[in-house]
């Protein structure tokens, strides 16, 4: 049975609230996250937070489990803090946000029912979960950032991520930062560059975290926002069992793995 540690989870969201909005005082760090190649072409974004679910730090047998999900990007006009993040990703569960969920936040969902031991899918009823006694959304059980929590993005498309090499030493600067707060015991980067931008020289990083990277879940050649695909059977799925899977729930909860 999933237990809850409040104490640590409230402390944990209070340190990264705080450091990101220290964040936006810090003008030598903002002006590292902004380049001006180009830049006719594209949009800097507003600083986003990252998301820390109310039962973020919980426990499976007395051991300790935190997920932490990292993307590349998200584009917001205007600043995005630890709260109203939150509620992005409470509205994932509600009725009528269902049938357009993007495939990020599909495949976010996946790794979440893998590392609760909930059933693949897309049902609804299965995005509640027991904890310490309390009913609660699984998109309450983790951590969600940005590698660059300042986008750059196309004028054409807000969706088009425009980032580039300048950009990537603040932004491992405060992803260091925020694992370091945060302590995750399993880190897993949609987008499969991603790992190799976190690691392109030392970092200051527990050995004992799994670190995960799979190709973004919207990827054109291996689509798995739902949980299907070749890639999603062969690939993610066998290493969120292995690493991101504290219940040891396998067959027949995921007969894919047969």
């Amino acid at each position: 049975m999933w237990h809850l540690d409040r104490r640590s989870t409230d402390e944990r969201r209070k340190a990264i609230d705080s450091y990101f909005r220290g964040l936006e005082s810090d003008t030598g760090l903002q002006a590292g996250m902004e380049t001006s190649s180009s830049d006719k072409e594209c949009l800097h974004g507003a600083l986003v937070s990252p998301h820390v679910g109310n039962a973020f730090d919980l426990k499976w047998c007395e051991k300790s489990h935190r997920l932490l999900i990292v993307g590349r990007d998200a584009y917001y006009e205007d600043p995005v803090r630890i709260e109203e993040r939150r509620r992005h990703f409470l509205n994932n569960t509600k009725e009528e946000r269902r049938k357009r969920l993007n495939p990020h936040i599909r495949g976010t969902e996946q790794i979440l029912r893998v590392f609760l031991g909930l059933p693949l899918g897309r049902e609804p009823e299965d995005t509640k979960i027991t904890v310490s006694g309390e009913v609660t959304n699984i998109y309450d059980c983790f951590a969600a950032t940005n590698f660059f929590p300042k986008s750059r993005v196309a004028k054409t498309n807000k969706t088009s991520s425009k980032a580039t090499k300048e950009m990537r030493p603040a932004g491992q600067r405060i992803l260091e930062e925020t694992v370091r707060v945060l302590e995750p015991t399993v880190v897993i980067f949609q987008g499969v560059r991603l790992l190799d931008y976190f690691l392109y020289e030392p970092v200051k990083i527990d050995n004992a975290i799994a670190l995960q990277a799979f190709s973004h879940p919207s990827y054109r050649r291996n689509p798995w926002g739902w949980g299907s695909g070749g890639y999603f059977k062969t690939v993610v799925l066998p290493h969120l069992v292995r690493h991101a899977n504290p219940t040891g729930r396998e067959y027949p909860l995921y007969p894919q793995l047969s």
